[in-house]
């Protein structure tokens, strides 16, 4: 009988779906690359399509981003559709479809500490889900494979994580892209030790949340006039003064600086040229009648000719 509230549907809605807002990279469809292992063993996979390895290479399941579908009640594609959920960084699911895919999608999820939405389990679910766990025990829960995850990319080397969690990969080739941003930008060796390890622990702590940071795709590098180099280094100077004189933290001022110089380099590879700041100092003391200094010049002696007298 299936479950009250729930309008039956046909073999093609089986699909699931994040049952709470996604963040970007959880809708976007998933680098086949970096599905779970048990994944790419069991499926030929190209651009979000899954195919069977027999069964004439059929189509499988979709992973269309935000939802994930299938056409056929398997369990075992159910429990794969739960796994690249999982790799996708979704914590609950909504399952719509047959009463026979939506109690898969539960046993699976629900093995994993996931909450489900369209399924109410019966006794005897709740018993077949005890009995699951009890013969794999070692199964990682939704809520822990995130500090799990982040465990290894701070803990392993790149190799031994990857084996593990494939789906780190894209967040290596992002903190290698930033690693070069900052070898090429800042010249300092202790302040460059200083931002990787604050790229390491923020990285670190959105992939324990459940997130893949993104990859960082750098600019080809561009030259800059020898002169406009340090009138964009001024006018941040002058930008990070006037943010201290406000008030800002010193933290604060190092972010106006450095956006300032990010923001005077981009313009001046546009083509606009960037004049050497121009400070005024309103505690000065004004000089009513200035004199020449010995460094500046003399005006020339102007010398007049004899007027001309003109005989008669």
């Amino acid at each position: 009988m299936p479950d009250q509230g729930t309008a039956p549907t046909s073999v093609n809605d089986n699909e699931i779906e994040a049952s709470v807002r996604a963040n970007r990279y959880a809708r976007s469809v998933l680098d086949p690359a970096n599905s779970p292992e048990l994944v790419r063993k069991r499926y030929l996979a190209n651009a979000g399509q899954y195919f069977f390895r027999d069964r004439d290479n059929a189509l499988a399941f979709e992973d269309k981003g935000a939802r994930i579908a299938t056409r056929t009640e398997d369990p075992v594609v159910a429990a794969s559709m739960v796994e690249v959920a999982v790799a996708k960084g979704w914590k609950e699911l909504k399952v719509t479809g047959s009463e026979s895919f939506r109690r898969s999608v539960w046993l699976e999820a629900a093995k994993r500490g996931m909450a489900v939405r369209g399924y109410e389990p019966k006794p005897q679910d709740e018993l077949h889900l005890q009995e699951m766990k009890a013969q794999s025990p070692r199964t990682v829960s939704v809520h822990q494979l995130g500090p799990e995850r982040a465990r290894a990319f701070t803990e392993q080397t790149q190799g031994e994580a990857l084996k593990i969690y494939p789906e780190l990969h894209k967040a290596y080739v992002g903190r290698a892209s930033i690693y070069q941003w900052i070898d090429t930008n800042i010249p300092d060796p202790k302040k460059q030790a200083e931002l990787r390890v604050a790229i390491d622990r923020g990285m670190a702590e959105r992939i324990a949340k459940g997130e893949i940071p993104s990859v960082v795709v750098l600019p080809d590098p561009k030259v800059v006039a020898p002169g406009q180099v340090n009138a964009i280094h001024k006018q941040a100077i002058v930008m990070g003064a006037v943010a201290r004189a406000r008030g800002q933290s010193p933290k604060s001022v190092r972010i106006v600086i450095a956006a300032a110089e990010r923001f005077g380099q981009y313009l001046s590879e546009k083509g606009v040229w960037i004049p050497e700041p121009m400070i005024y100092d309103r505690y000065a003391s004004l000089r009513t009648k200035p004199s020449l200094t010995s460094e500046e010049p003399e005006k020339p002696e102007i010398r007049r000719q004899p007027k001309i007298q003109v005989r008669r």
